[in-house]
Parts: C-alpha cells; structure tokens; sequence
C-alpha cells in the first residue's frame, strides 16, 4: 500500500506537497502539529485503544486541522454480524469472511466513538454512511 501512495503521489506530480510515512501509532517520529489534515480508514477498530488514533491526531494535527476517520460499525449482534458477511461476500474463501466477522466484532458502536470523543474533548460529528460505515469528521480545536 506505500509504494501504490508513494506512486500514486508521483504520478500526481505532489512529491512537493504529499509524503508518505510508513510508522506506528503512537509516537510517530513526526513534530507535533505538522498536518492540516488527518484521514483514516478502516483503521480504528484495529486497535485495542482507540484513544491512541485521538491522542496522535491531537498532537500530529495543527489547530483546526480537518480530521475524517471513516470506520466499521459493529453489528448489535453477532448473528447480524454474519448475516452481513453473507450478504456481502457469500462465495469469498472462509478465510476472508473470518476476517470481515472478526473486523465487525471488533468495531465500535456510534455510541462508543461518540463517548471516546466526549472524553478525549473532540467535537467531532459522528454519521453512520451505510450499514456498516460511520464517518467521523470535523476540525481539531484552535
């Protein structure tokens, strides 16, 4: 996936404005607020502390900087988690529809992202986009 951004930056001729970094959160080597913007997807319900992706937004990004994290949302069950494994991937290997249960079982609920902003001090808006997609966007305070 670098090297597709890294090509894809150059082909767009943006070298000058757009660099890739391939790190870990937290602590990545980068100054604070350096960004003006941070986009995430499909990355949050990744990890066992989602504060971690709040924290290192707050310190990567400038004030006012636009944060948009689109991720999974976690079914309320797990019987509708692999009823929409089904529907959207019913002849992929069982491996790869592992993985999708897996990913929506580890998703948070709207309700979950909007606690983790209230405690965090984000005012950020929260959107569910489809049945399995919320968006999370705003700006970092000033």
């Amino acid at each position: 996936m670098i090297d597709l951004a890294a090509s894809a930056i150059h082909v767009a001729g943006l070298e000058h404005q757009i660099s890739v970094l391939n790190s870990y959160i937290p602590d990545i080597p980068v100054e604070p607020h350096t960004y003006t913007a941070i986009l995430s997807k499909s990355f949050l319900h990744h990890l066992s502390n989602p504060m971690v992706l709040w924290q290192e937004a707050i310190r990567l990004g400038k004030p006012g900087a636009v944060l948009c994290v689109m991720d999974l949302i976690r079914p309320s069950t797990p019987e509708a988690a692999r009823t929409m494994v089904e529907r959207i991937m019913p002849h992929e290997k069982l491996v790869l529809k592992r993985d999708f249960y897996n990913s929506l079982q580890a998703a948070f609920t709207i309700t979950e992202v909007e606690e983790q902003l209230h405690t965090i001090g984000l005012r950020l808006s929260v959107q569910q986009m489809s049945d399995r997609y919320m968006l999370i966007k705003g700006r970092l305070p000033l």
